[in-house]
């Protein structure tokens, strides 16, 4: 598929290759690191939540439609998980969109500082696994993972656990990066889909239909995102690299960035038109007890 280096944080030393099986089409990261904690540095949620000055207010409100989006269609959920909040603009979106309902958040790291910044009525636990962290049998109605599947080392034991803390007839709303988007294969290894070593698996929509209908999840209505910010994202890794101009390039950089993501929305709602977004969701169904 590809080969690179974590452009990201800027290390070009170590080189990881993303491969694709041949007799079932999985793709994945060769030879992961043993502990990818290192690679998890508080530099790295300092940059995934840096915004142009003045332009913070964009994310909270791209956030906040997500998640009046995610309400319409899963209105009765009362009790709410999301999994890898990060620095919790989904979930404070996700507070407000579902009033009265529980709104709960589970990571494996604090280094993205979200102890700090979420509010008071929202609980988050930090454990090593999410079957560390307690939480009891059938307690959600729905479950976020927004870009977590690719983190995930152990997919199989994850997503049981998942199953496990689900109710009967409960919701899981899933989003992941699509390698059969165009920007993918445009941008190569620049594609910040592949997130070199982060991201561990290359997920399709149907590789996702079948991972999450072995898990014991139904598959009820999948779409693509407009992904204007990826094209951005990829365009920032490849100018990191080959340009040197650093992740972190100050307000005028970053301005100048937010220009290209506006010039770039045309194509990205192309992409979705045409279903080859780098961005799709699914909404799930778990089925059976």
């Amino acid at each position: 598929m590809a080969n690179g280096a974590d452009y990201f944080l800027g290390d070009r030393e170590e080189r990881f290759r993303a491969l694709r099986c041949a007799s079932c089409g999985f793709a994945f990261l060769e030879s992961p690191p043993d502990d990818l904690s290192r690679y998890y540095p508080a530099r790295y949620f300092s940059l995934l939540g840096e915004a142009p000055p003045g332009l913070k207010w964009m994310k909270k409100a791209v956030a906040d439609r997500e998640a009046r989006w995610l309400h319409r269609r899963v209105p009765d959920a009362a009790s709410i998980l999301e999994v890898g909040p990060g620095m919790g603009t989904f979930l404070l979106a996700l507070r407000d969109a579902y009033g009265g309902s529980r709104i709960q958040g589970f990571d494996v790291t604090a280094e993205a500082g979200l102890a700090k910044l979420i509010a008071p009525d929202i609980r988050v636990t930090y454990a090593t696994t999410l079957g560390a962290a307690g939480f009891e049998e059938g307690e959600f109605d729905l479950v976020v993972l927004r870009h977590v599947l690719e983190h995930v080392p152990d997919l199989a034991g994850f997503l049981r656990e998942i199953r496990r803390v689900s109710r009967p007839d409960s919701t899981l709303y899933v989003k992941v990066p699509n390698r059969s988007s165009w920007a993918a294969q445009l941008f190569g290894r620049y594609w910040n889909g592949l997130d070199f070593p982060r991201h561990l698996r290359y997920l399709s929509v149907p590789d996702l239909a079948s991972v999450l209908g072995k898990a014991g999840f139904r598959p009820i209505r999948t779409g693509h995102e407009t992904d204007a910010i990826d094209w951005m994202g990829s365009l920032r890794l490849l100018c990191a690299d080959r340009l040197g101009i650093p992740m972190r390039a100050g307000p005028v950089f970053g301005l100048g960035f937010l220009g290209v993501r506006i010039l770039l929305l045309p194509l990205a709602l192309l992409t979705r038109t045409f279903r080859r977004s780098s961005r799709v969701w699914v909404l799930a169904r778990k089925e059976g007890r």
